[in-house]
């Protein structure tokens, strides 16, 4: 039986491990509100980083070569601080000139007002989704705006997200921005006690391992005769 077992069990493994690996499924919100309903329909609870002072909030952790809370000059930003950052493609002569905000407990969403216009039109963002593993599951180009919102909500949970710059096939561009009022959900807080779905693989994979528990059971155990008719 062993034999038979593991010649099925482990081609539906690995279609598990694949479904648990495949690339996220993300949509794009530009308004505030509507991304908060998404977030909280899907179950999720959300915070909001508004950058007020130096100390963030305690489930986020950065890693940057040039960004950080700033109080912006007036005519920029809100009444709170913005975090202020020049980045880069994550190639080339400024390869480190990224930033990557880490989430514990992971998210399933990100956003906030974005404002390019520091330091001239320069490029655009380039937000990278990545797993606990630091593999990239999705990434998107946040276009050229004036302060406005925008955000995504992905199917698969994240546990950080890098911001570098995003313009063709040039290495050198760079982009200054800031970024406010940055939202995200809490992965590991429910706004109810629905759960996110498992892949359909697990449920093939588990549905097949107990095929073949019964099949090894009905051929090991003794043989049953009827008995005779009276």
């Amino acid at each position: 039986m062993s034999s038979r077992f593991f010649s099925i069990a482990l081609p539906l493994l690995a279609a598990l491990t694949w479904a648990n690996t495949a690339s996220a499924a993300t949509i794009v919100v530009t308004d505030k509100a509507t991304w908060e309903t998404k977030i909280l329909n899907l179950t999720h609870a959300f915070n909001t980083e508004n950058f007020d002072d130096s100390t963030l909030n305690h489930e986020l952790s950065y890693s940057t070569s040039a960004g950080g809370v700033y109080e912006p000059e007036i005519g920029a930003g809100d009444d709170d601080g913005v975090w202020k950052d020049l980045v880069a493609k994550p190639r080339g002569q400024y390869a480190k000139l990224t930033t990557t905000f880490e989430i514990f407990g992971g998210s399933y969403g990100i956003g906030g007002n974005w404002d390019l216009r520091p330091a001239g039109h320069g490029s655009h963002i380039e937000i990278t989704l990545l797993d606990a593993a630091g593999l990239e599951i999705a990434s998107h180009e946040i276009p050229y705006l004036k302060g406005e919102f925008w955000g995504v909500i992905s199917d698969q949970k994240f546990s950080a997200v890098k911001f570098a710059s995003y313009y063709g096939a040039n290495n050198e561009t760079q982009e200054t921005y800031y970024l406010e009022d940055m939202v995200y959900s809490r992965g590991d807080i429910m706004a109810s006690a629905t759960s996110v779905p498992l892949p359909a693989a697990f449920w093939l994979f588990t549905s097949s391992l107990l095929g073949l528990v019964g099949i090894g059971r009905w051929r090991g155990g003794t043989s049953m005769t009827p008995p005779e008719m009276a």
